[in-house]
């Protein structure tokens, strides 16, 4: 098994202890909720909230004790409360984020990158957290199209003024995060 299923098993792991913790500690279903619509709640809450630092899960149960339901407040409370509350403490990193993955990993991803537009591509799904439309992919190639002609000005020169370098900087910082990606949907391809 590779590094990453395993983090993700264990950080899954983590959210589950929790879970069970709190059920051990008296939570239970809502009244008309079946056991089996309660578990699947959990099972995809778990999967929602895996990226959840420790610190961020301790306060997640707090949190969930405290929104408890019915007379005696030891009622689960509902999957969109429970997992709004954790992305409220901590929102799932862009790079996990599956618009990203699913379309820098799919056939979008290696297009991208032999047309040159991997980062304005990479930098789109960040900004909007959609795939693009048309109109929006003549705007990713324009925007590679300039960021083509200022990386020559940059080479052309040798080296960056001092406002071309916080842009180098952000570029190649962009650049980098997206061909990891491509890098592990490649990975996962040949496992």
């Amino acid at each position: 098994m590779d590094d990453e299923a395993e983090d993700t098993r264990t950080r899954r792991d983590r959210v589950r202890a929790l879970l069970a913790d709190l059920t051990a500690r008296g939570m239970r279903r809502r009244r008309g909720q079946s056991e089996a619509v309660l578990s699947d709640d959990l099972d995809r809450l778990v999967v929602a909230l895996d990226h959840l630092s420790p610190a961020c899960l301790d306060v997640l149960g707090e949190q969930i004790l405290d929104m408890a339901g019915g007379a005696r407040r030891d009622e689960w409370p509902s999957f969109v409360v429970m997992r709004g509350i954790g992305l409220g403490l901590q929102a799932r990193p862009f790079e996990e984020r599956r618009i990203v993955r699913s379309w820098l990993a799919s056939v979008e991803g290696p297009l991208a990158l032999a047309r040159g537009e991997l980062v304005p591509l990479y930098r789109f799904l960040r900004r909007h957290g959609r795939p693009p439309l048309a109109m929006d992919l003549r705007q990713i190639s324009d925007s590679a199209a300039e960021c083509v002609r200022r990386l020559q000005i940059i080479d052309e020169r040798g080296t960056p003024r001092s406002d071309e370098l916080d842009w180098l900087r952000a570029y190649r910082a962009d650049e980098s995060a997206a061909l990891a990606i491509l890098d592990l949907a490649k990975r996962g391809e040949a496992a």
